[in-house]
C-alpha cells in the first residue's frame, strides 16, 4: 500500500493566510506617539472595510484618565459594528500600569478574540494611525534663543518644538563654542530643525508646515532675504542660513521675530534653556569614579566638542572625497607659520586646530577635580582679572575667598564694579575697531601650608612650576608671582617681607611682596599669580602676512575669534595652578586615601606649630 504523499509546506501554509486575510471583525489599534494617544477602530468583512474611526487624545487630556481614551473606543465600536456577537480583535499594548488594551477592552463587555487580528482590518488602521499622526503633527512652531558670555568659550542654545494642538511641546538645550550673537542665533534655528527630525524622518519632505520664531531681528531679516542684508558678507552667517534653507528647501516655511523678555512664554523658556545650557555645560566622567567616590586609579574626563559636527568633514581623520581647501596664511603671533616648518606641512589648518585654546577646556575639567582634592585639605583656589588693556582695577591685598562668591556676575570677572563697567566699555570700542585686547587675570590660593615645593633642586621650586603651568595658557606671554613686576624697581629695604613672631600666631609677615613664595617654597601667606596675556592674533582685521603656497604678501587668515578672552584665560589659570598645588601636596604627604593625607598634613602643622591663616 502507498503511503499518502505528504501537503508541501507551502500549500498547508496558504489556506492559514487566507483565513487570517479574509477574517471579518473589528480590529482595534492604540499608539502612543509624543505623547499623545492615537487611536483607530476598523470593521472588515472578508476583504473589504465596512466601517471606520479615528482619533487623538492629547496629552493634556490624557495623563492617568485611561477612562476617557477607552469611552472613545466604546463609542467608536459601538458606531462600526452591526451586532454585538461581532469579534473583536488587538494588539497586546500596554496602557497603563500593568493594564494592557485585551484586559481593557474586556471590562468593558467586549468579547475579545485571541486570534490574529484580520490582516485587512490591521492594515487599514495602520493607514489611519499614519495619517492621523501627521495630520496632528502637520504645522510645527520652533521657538529658539541664543545666550552668550563675555567670560565663557560656550555658548547656550534653547529651543521649543511645538506642534500644537494640545500636544506637549519638546524643549533641549545645546552649548558650543561661539562669540558672534548673529551666528549663534541661527546656529540655534539650525540646531532645533536636526533635533526635531530625530522624531519624525519624513520631517523634511513638505508634508510639514514650519513657523520659526526668533528674537533676533538680524536672523530673521538674513533667513528671509540673505543676499540683500548687510551681514551677509559675514561667511559664517551665509554658511549657516544656506544650511537652514537648504534643509527647508521643500516645506512651507514662515519667519517670526519676537520682542525679547515681553512676556512670550516659549521666548521666555527658550531663554532660560540656552542659560542653563551655557552655563551647565560639563565633563562626563568615563572611568576612576564610581558611587561619587575615586578609586585610586586614573580619573578620565570626557568633553565633547559639540561644535565639531560643523566640521566633522573638514577635520576628519580618515581620507575624505570631498575637496577640503588648505589654508596657506599664517597669522602673526600664532603657532601657524612655526608650525608649518617644523612639522613640514602645507596646511595652516594642521597646526591651528591644536595650537587653538579650545584645548583648555580638558584643563579646566581636570583642574576641578585638583580643585577638589585641595578643597579636602582647606584650601581654596580663585581667579579674577586685574586689568584689559590700559583698564586696571585698584590694588586689594586684603583679598579673602568670601570675596570671590560674585566674581562670575561680572562679564569680565573683575571684582570691582567700576573698572569691569569701564573694562567692557573699552572692550565694545576696540572690538568695534576690529582690535582685540590683552590684559592681566591673577589666581590666589587661601590656605597653604608652608613648605610645598623646594630650594635644593631647580625642578622642584614651585615658582618655576607655577610660572610654566601658566605661561602655557594660550597667547600668556608672562607669569609673576606676588608684586614681582614691581619690586623689580624697588631698593631691596622696600621689596620684602619682614618676619614677626608672637605666642599666638607663631611666625607671620606683615606684609606679602613675595606672593606667598620665598626660596621655591610657599610662606603660608596667600599664593598669588598673575598672568599677562597678549591680544590675540585672530583680528577681523588681518594683519600683513605671506602666502606660504605662492610666498606672495597677503593678509593673514580670517577665523573665529573672540575680541577679549582674559576673563576665560583667568579660569584655566585657576585650573593650572590647582594642578601644580595639588601635586605639591602630594609629593610632600602622600598617601592612598584622603585620610592619610588629611593625617600627615596635621601632624606636619603640628610639628612647624602652623596655623591656617
Amino acid at each position: 500500500m502507498q503511503a499518502p504523499r505528504p501537503m508541501p509546506p507551502a500549500m498547508r501554509f496558504i489556506p492559514a493566510v487566507q483565513e487570517v486575510t479574509e477574517r471579518s471583525g473589528v480590529t482595534v489599534e492604540v499608539v502612543p506617539h509624543n505623547q499623545n494617544l492615537f487611536w483607530a477602530v476598523v470593521r472588515t468583512q472578508a476583504i473589504e472595510v465596512v466601517g471606520q474611526r479615528n482619533g487623538v487624545l492629547p496629552v493634556h487630556e490624557s495623563g492617568q484618565k485611561l477612562g476617557v481614551l477607552m469611552a472613545h473606543i466604546d463609542k467608536a465600536i459601538r458606531a462600526v459594528r452591526c451586532n454585538a456577537a461581532e469579534s473583536v480583535f488587538c494588539d497586546n499594548v500596554l496602557l497603563e500600569g500593568h493594564l494592557r488594551l485585551p484586559e481593557a477592552l474586556a471590562r468593558m463587555g467586549f468579547e475579545v478574540s485571541e486570534q490574529f487580528r484580520p490582516l485587512v482590518g490591521a492594515r487599514a488602521a495602520a493607514a489611519l494611525l499614519r495619517e492621523s499622526i501627521d495630520d496632528f503633527h502637520s504645522e510645527l512652531t520652533i521657538t529658539t534663543d541664543a545666550s552668550r558670555s563675555w567670560h565663557s568659550p560656550l555658548m547656550g542654545h534653547g529651543w521649543i518644538l511645538d506642534y500644537g494642538r494640545g500636544s506637549s511641546p519638546t524643549i533641549n538645550a545645546y552649548a558650543a563654542t561661539g562669540k558672534e550673537i548673529l551666528q549663534g542665533e541661527l546656529n540655534s534655528i539650525h540646531y532645533a530643525l536636526l533635533d526635531a527630525s530625530r522624531y519624525r524622518e519624513d520631517l523634511f519632505t513638505g508634508r510639514v508646515r514650519f513657523h520659526i520664531r526668533s528674537d533676533s531681528l538680524m536672523a530673521i531679516d538674513l533667513l528671509n532675504n540673505p543676499a540683500s542684508h548687510a551681514r551677509s558678507r559675514s561667511q559664517a552667517a551665509r554658511s549657516i542660513v544656506h544650511r537652514i534653507h537648504e534643509l527647508l528647501s521643500r516645506s512651507e516655511v514662515r519667519y517670526s521675530w519676537v520682542k525679547a523678555h515681553a512676556g512670550d512664554p516659549m521666548n521666555e523658556l527658550a531663554d532660560r534653556l540656552a542659560l542653563v545650557a551655557r552655563r551647565c555645560y560639563a565633563a562626563d566622567i568615563t572611568a576612576g569614579v564610581r558611587h561619587g567616590r575615586t578609586l585610586g586609579g586614573p580619573i578620565a574626563l570626557q568633553v565633547r566638542n559639540r561644535d565639531f559636527a560643523n566640521w566633522e568633514e573638514r577635520m576628519n581623520p580618515w581620507p575624505v572625497d570631498a575637496q577640503t581647501a588648505e589654508v596657506h596664511l599664517p597669522r602673526p603671533g600664532h603657532a601657524d607659520l612655526v608650525g608649518t616648518q617644523k612639522y613640514g606641512l602645507s596646511d595652516v589648518r594642521d597646526i591651528l586646530e591644536r595650537a587653538s585654546a579650545r584645548e583648555t577646556a580638558a584643563r579646566v575639567a581636570g583642574g576641578a577635580v585638583a580643585k577638589a582634592f585641595l578643597s579636602a585639605l582647606g584650601v581654596g583656589v580663585f581667579s579674577h582679572v586685574i586689568q584689559i588693556t590700559g583698564v586696571t582695577a585698584p590694588r586689594r591685598d586684603d583679598l579673602t575667598p568670601e570675596d570671590f562668591a560674585a566674581v562670575d556676575e561680572s562679564p569680565v570677572r573683575c571684582l570691582d564694579e567700576e573698572a569691569g563697567r569701564a573694562m567692557v566699555a573699552e572692550i565694545n570700542r576696540l572690538r568695534k575697531a576690529n582690535e582685540s585686547l590683552g590684559g592681566v587675570f591673577e589666581v590666589r590660593a587661601f590656605g597653604l601650608v608652608p613648605g610645598l615645593g623646594s630650594h635644593v633642586s631647580w625642578r622642584e621650586r614651585l615658582d618655576g612650576v607655577l610660572g610654566q603651568a601658566v605661561m602655557s595658557i594660550q597667547a600668556v606671554k608672562g607669569a609673576a608671582v606676588g608684586d614681582a613686576i614691581e619690586v623689580a624697581g624697588l631698593p631691596g629695604s622696600k621689596a620684602h617681607d619682614e618676619i614677626f613672631y608672637d605666642d599666638e600666631r607663631g611666625f607671620y609677615r606683615q606684609t606679602n611682596r613675595a606672593g606667598g613664595l620665598e626660596g621655591g617654597m610657599t610662606t603660608g601667606d596667600p599664593l598669588v599669580v598673575r598672568g599677562y596675556m597678549k591680544p590675540l592674533p585672530t583680528l577681523t582685521k588681518p594683519l600683513r602676512s605671506v602666502d606660504i603656497a605662492t610666498h606672495e604678501p597677503a593678509e593673514a587668515l580670517r577665523e573665529r575669534t573672540d575680541s577679549c578672552t582674559v576673563p576665560a584665560a583667568g579660569v584655566v589659570g585657576e585650573a593650572m595652578v590647582a594642578f601644580v598645588l595639588a601635586a605639591a601636596y602630594r609629593r610632600k604627604f602622600g598617601g592612598d586615601h584622603i585620610s592619610d593625607v588629611t593625617a600627615a598634613l596635621d601632624a606636619y602643622r603640628a610639628r612647624i606649630g602652623w596655623q591656617r591663616r
